[in-house]
């Protein structure tokens, strides 16, 4: 499957069988969901390639494809209605008809609610349900594509439960997961793709977790890291000579949606990744703690003064800046011009009369974007016509504008390319410096093995692990990420 510049899949061959489990594992871009894709039929794979189905195929995606404020017995009649006027509303009968559905997969709740009312295990089994209603025989493939991402505990094992029944009835099961756990109990065949091509196809009793881990990243464990396999790095700005003393940010019990307990203290001058996979909880925590995101109970202080729960602007108050992984939708405003953009956080010696000076703003916003290197340097260029990298650019100014005493940075090198991306690691550095402290949630480990001098890996909305100095290679974060049992991570007890 070739896209323009990218070979998204490269003659890969995958085959499932009746009654058998295959799980497909790789890393984020290794080509597991363009193969979903293509046997959904959404995308045409390129001429010479066959896709043979002999079954129905059922698919699961990750977002489980309900709507949320529809009801269970709603959402179940989705796509299996013959005609508009018998889709709204149903008859009292196909409440009676949903609970002896969902009770197949030991599911007992209030098929009349809102499914945002229930449970994630809940969603997941509605989804399951609807998706095999429509099953002839037991010749079927059920496609589960992240099942167990946003489950914990009892949730996650009720849904395996769920697929080695579908399998002993003899359903061929794709299972793709980022839980290597999982894939050690489930699977009959673990299938790995790295880069479009198929790396590992073995069976049942000839892979472990750490074989796994170690065909999903493609480095023995024993790697070196990034640090010293690539000289991105100016000397002044290894992590030895940044100020280290004193607590600069502390958070405190942190607990969200996805969050079941997050404690961090960083540094002066320390720059401290997050990692973890999806539904670890990693890319909720930098908005839970800014205020941009609702939270349960937790505390967050700033040089030992606490910051007001929930709100932004006790954190801007507090010097915390926060840049999100979405610059478009949430870190932008895209009406705006690059001088516009750049003074929201701060209009300090910019009002002139109770109206803004434009004269004062255009100074500030050019000498702003010389500082972070923005080409053309022209603060009246409509943003959406910079480029990815300088638009990034153009955000991470906003925040460097109020000289922040802690920088929140989410995915800071998304869509990026590779120049914008050493100079924005530039920035970053130079900040860190400067004396703030700086959280970077990522899911690139290069990223966070090149820049961070100490990486927090989450796994079920909690600390997994915590990776410093020589244990910071890109293979230990994925170990940590993806193993199931905490006595098998690096770094000693966690």
């Amino acid at each position: 499957m070739t896209f323009p510049g990218v070979k998204a899949l490269n003659e890969v061959d995958l085959d499932v069988s009746a009654g058998e489990v295959v799980a497909l594992l790789g890393h984020n871009g290794s080509g597991k969901s363009t193969l979903v894709k293509v046997l959904a039929g959404l995308y045409r794979p390129d001429p010479g390639s066959v896709v043979e189905v002999q079954s129905d195929l059922h698919f699961i995606h990750q977002d489980l494809g309900l709507v949320s404020s529809l009801t269970t017995v709603e959402n179940l009649g989705l796509g299996n209605q013959p005609g508009w006027r018998d889709l709204l509303p149903f008859p009292p009968t196909e409440a009676t008809r949903a609970e002896k559905m969902i009770a197949k997969f030991g599911a007992q709740f209030d098929v009349t609610i809102p499914v945002s009312r229930i449970s994630p295990a809940e969603r997941a089994i509605v989804a399951i349900t609807r998706a095999t209603s429509s099953w002839h025989g037991t010749r079927n493939i059920l496609v589960l594509d992240e099942p167990t991402a946003n489950l914990h505990g009892n949730e996650a094992e009720r849904l395996r439960t769920v697929v080695k029944d579908f399998a002993a009835r003899g359903a061929a099961i794709l299972f793709i997961s980022h839980h290597l756990g999982e894939a050690v109990e489930l699977a009959d065949r673990a299938v790995v793709l790295r880069d479009g091509v198929k790396i590992m196809n073995e069976r049942r009793g000839h892979f472990d977790e750490e074989a796994l881990v170690t065909a999903i990243s493609g480095l023995p464990q024993e790697a070196p890291s990034r640090r010293e396999q690539i000289a991105i790095a100016t000397p002044d700005s290894a992590a030895s000579q940044r100020p280290s003393t004193g607590t600069r940010l502390r958070v405190q019990n942190l607990q969200a949606e996805h969050i079941q307990s997050f404690d961090i203290e960083v540094r002066i001058g320390e720059i401290v990744g997050i990692s973890g996979i999806v539904g670890s909880g990693r890319d909720e925590v930098l908005g839970c703690i800014f205020g941009a995101r609702p939270v349960q109970t937790g505390a967050v202080s700033v040089d030992d003064v606490a910051v007001a729960p929930g709100s932004i602007p006790a954190s801007i108050r507090a010097g915390i800046g926060y840049v999100p992984s979405d610059r478009r939708g949430l870190a932008s405003v895209l009406t705006f011009n690059a001088r516009e953009n750049l003074t929201l956080t701060s209009m300090n010696g910019l009002l002139r009369n109770q109206g803004v000076s434009i004269r004062s703003e255009r100074r500030v916003a050019q000498r702003e974007l010389a500082q972070v290197g923005v080409l053309p340097n022209d603060p009246e260029r409509p943003f959406t016509l910079f480029s990815g990298g300088n638009q990034q650019k153009v955000v991470i100014a906003k925040w460097l504008r109020i000289q922040p005493t802690v920088l929140l940075l989410d995915e800071p090198t998304q869509g990026v390319d590779v120049g914008a991306c050493q100079s924005i690691y530039t920035l970053v550095r130079e900040v860190a410096e400067r004396g703030a402290a700086v959280l970077v949630s990522s899911s690139d480990e290069n990223e966070l093995v090149s820049l961070c001098d100490r990486v927090i890996v989450m796994r079920d909305g909690c600390v997994a692990a915590e990776l410093i100095a020589g244990d910071v290679t890109e293979h230990n974060i994925l170990r940590a990420a993806l193993a199931s049992s905490p006595n098998s991570q690096p770094g000693g007890e966690l």
